[in-house]
């Protein structure tokens, strides 16, 4: 009994390392290394063709990360290889409308 608790627990173990391993390890998703800001990893992932429009479990698409992150240069990227600025998430929400109250906020603030 005492062998099996013990094998059962290095194989916790293990398997918690394996996920921390994961975490840490490189970018492999196009969603993930645009919310990352990760400008190599997007022109990398563009030019082996990956969809631009590949979303997270929540709807949230690369272009919508870009936008959030307000980072130019990654938007102009996604929409030249076909990203869809009118792709909504499960809250309804698009780049667009996202660029806009982002923007709104910011001209608000500067009064």
């Amino acid at each position: 009994m005492r062998a099996n608790l013990t094998i059962a627990s290095l194989t916790v173990a293990a398997l918690c390392v394996a996920g921390l391993v994961q975490a840490a390890g490189p970018v492999t998703s196009l969603a993930e290394a645009a919310q990352k800001g990760d400008r190599s990893a997007v022109r990398k992932l563009l030019q082996r063709q990956v969809n631009p429009n590949t979303s997270t479990t929540d709807g949230t698409t690369p272009l919508f990360w870009a936008v959030q992150n307000d980072d130019v240069e990654m938007v102009d990227l996604l929409l030249k290889a076909g990203s869809d600025a009118k792709a909504a998430n499960r809250y309804g929400a698009t780049p667009l409308l996202w660029h806009a109250r982002t923007a709104m906020r910011q001209s608000s603030n500067a009064c």
